[in-house]
């Protein structure tokens, strides 16, 4: 192997086992039900019914799911609960993590965690892949052009958005694996002409049969070999034998997916499980508008480039997004230079490049338009990331022509920048998912004037705060509480905070003592944090007097911990007034 090629994989590999370290488990975007799939798998051994946690992902072909079975079903699966994050809000930096992770996520891994990280080392593996495939296809398309093929190996491999995906629970990985090798295949068909190997076409039947096993997507690569196929058949007039050697692929491609369509018709009525998908996915209700595509443009050019967390919502400054439009920019100008300089006589690679990757995307993004026409939530650059080994050796190739002589040693600055912003992102995911816990000697006091409150010999209410003690219908009352460890508390306790009458609570709020971050197992003794949890006054409630109440609990269990020989840990006086 390429000495400088294994470097770019191994330095891939290190990045991606990074981000799937640091980057929580579930807190990727659909990695809940994608891992829900395979954790059904591996429980009942058939295909998931559309209901809980499995839902939005039901309607997915069973390949990723099947091989991430395969290779946990001799781990042990206890009940691992996937909690939200009641404190979870879309715009507040305090709480990223739209999941609670307890200590059973901790490292050494056991049980459901590791089963679950394992999963996640295939999808790293399926991205070395791409990454290698991405190496491979640039050589097949410039067999002279290694700095192309590195090049484009090194956009591929240290993309933070590629990464990020790699290193989740995704069958985003495995179909961006399959169709580099397909793409790979079908060039290698298109430059050796007459020379064709019955081999070649078996090989690609089998990448085409796997592909809509993985996801319907994989569709447009059989759109995409008949294209090509059909039009050497045009150019070397060789009909014949096209014919027979794509017919063994449709064959070999058919009868690998035969299983699943018979599975389909016979439960849905349809070969692809269509009615499937418009049951369990967000299917618009209302034409596109301006504004939709807007949204939607800007959604896919930002996530190209990486946005991260459950629901995207960690995202890069604008600036850098617009400075990371730079790169194709100086790539159209190289290519504008190249066709001038060559009055549009691109050498044999230059034409196999533009013929493929144009033949590719078209297809790519038509399938991709007509599906956001249909359901929303597509504006994820992860949905058209099949085409990204064919982007990458364009925007590379663009470079190349545009740097000329000193391409080598741009390349070479341009990979180590690459691999520099993919770590820099690395770092700031480590400080956004990063534990709040502080020493108790380093928090400042809250300026209450509050005796401290210690629940059973484990947790202590030092001091707190309540912004308000007379508030209206429909107002927010805030608490801010300043924690104490005194012990290891070894369990997830769960606070609930409360305003009551004389007729019981009238608001309750749900949640963890960190307000959202850190449970409880991870405190040690001697650690504190301040939090602060909001609880909302309902719009009906009548005026007159409440107490504001604050408990601990275990998850799961309404097993209080005592305090001050009580349930409950009374606050303050509360007075609802009229508005």
């Amino acid at each position: 192997m390429n000495r400088y090629l294994a470097l770019i994989l191994a330095t891939f590999i290190a990045l991606a086992l990074g981000y799937s370290v640091t980057i929580p488990l579930g807190e990727a975007s659909d990695e809940v039900p994608h891992w829900a799939y395979v954790q059904y798998l591996r429980a009942h051994r058939e295909l998931p019914k559309s209901e809980g946690a499995v839902l939005g992902e039901s309607h997915q072909p069973p390949l990723y799911y099947v091989i991430g079975a395969l290779a946990t079903f001799w781990i042990p699966a206890p009940d691992f609960p996937i909690i939200a994050n009641p404190d979870f809000v879309l715009d507040d930096p305090q709480t990223p993590n739209v999941l609670l992770h307890t200590r059973r996520e901790a490292f050494p891994y056991r049980d459901v965690s590791l089963a679950w990280r394992l999963v996640r080392a295939l999808s790293i593996a399926m991205g070395a892949v791409t990454v290698w495939a991405t190496w491979r296809l640039a050589r097949e398309i410039f067999p002279e052009g290694e700095e192309i093929a590195l090049g484009a190996a090194a956009f591929v491999a240290f993309l933070p958005g590629f990464l990020a995906i790699s290193a989740v629970v995704n069958n985003d990985n495995l179909i961006v694996m399959l169709a580099s090798l397909t793409a790979l295949q079908v060039v290698r068909i298109a430059r050796r002409r007459l020379a064709w190997r019955w081999r070649d076409f078996l090989l690609l039947g089998v990448l085409l049969g796997l592909a809509p096993l993985t996801k319907l997507s994989g569709l447009v690569l059989w759109l995409f070999a008949a294209s090509v196929l059909l039009f050497l058949a045009v150019k070397t007039r060789h009909w014949k034998e096209i014919a027979l050697r794509s017919a063994l692929a449709v064959e070999v491609g058919i009868l690998i997916l035969a299983p699943w369509v018979l599975a389909n018709l016979a439960r849905y009525g349809d070969p692809f499980g269509w009615s499937l998908v418009l049951a369990t996915t967000e299917v618009r209700q209302t034409p596109m508008t301006w504004d939709d595509w807007a949204f939607f443009v800007r959604g896919m050019y930002t996530s190209f480039w990486g946005r991260f967390g459950g629901v995207v919502h960690l995202s890069m400054s604008d600036a850098v997004y617009a400075a990371l439009g730079g790169p194709g920019i100086l790539a159209l100008v190289g290519w504008v230079a190249n066709a001038r300089a060559t009055r549009l006589r691109f050498d044999q690679g230059a034409r196999i490049l533009v013929a493929s990757f144009g033949g590719f995307w078209a297809i790519l993004l038509a399938a991709h338009i007509r599906w956001t026409l249909v359901v929303g939530g597509t504006d994820q650059a992860r949905q058209i990331y099949p085409g990204l080994p064919l982007l990458a050796i364009v925007l590379v190739a663009g470079w190349g022509w545009l740097f000329g002589p000193r391409r080598k040693m741009v390349f070479a600055m341009g990979g180590a920048a690459s691999a520099a912003f993919a770590l820099a992102v690395l770092v700031y995911l480590g400080s956004v998912f990063a534990a709040p816990l502080q020493d108790v000697n380093a928090l400042a006091p809250l300026g209450g004037v509050n005796r401290p409150a210690d629940f059973g010999d484990t947790i202590r209410v030092a001091d707190y705060r309540v912004d308000r003690t007379q508030v209206a219908p429909g107002d927010a009352l805030t608490v801010q509480v300043y924690w104490q460890a005194l012990a290891d508390p070894g369990e997830d306790y769960w606070l609930l905070l409360q305003l009551t009458g004389k007729e019981g609570a009238i608001a309750n709020k749900d949640g963890v003592p960190c307000a959202g971050r850190l449970t409880t197992d991870w405190w040690k003794a001697g650690q504190g944090f301040t939090s602060r949890h909001t609880l909302i006054v309902p719009d009906n409630v009548s005026p007159g007097n409440y107490t504001l109440q604050l408990g601990l609990h275990p998850f799961g269990r309404w097993e209080w911990l005592p305090v001050n020989g009580r349930e409950i840990l009374e606050l303050e006086p509360i007075s609802v007034t009229t508005r």
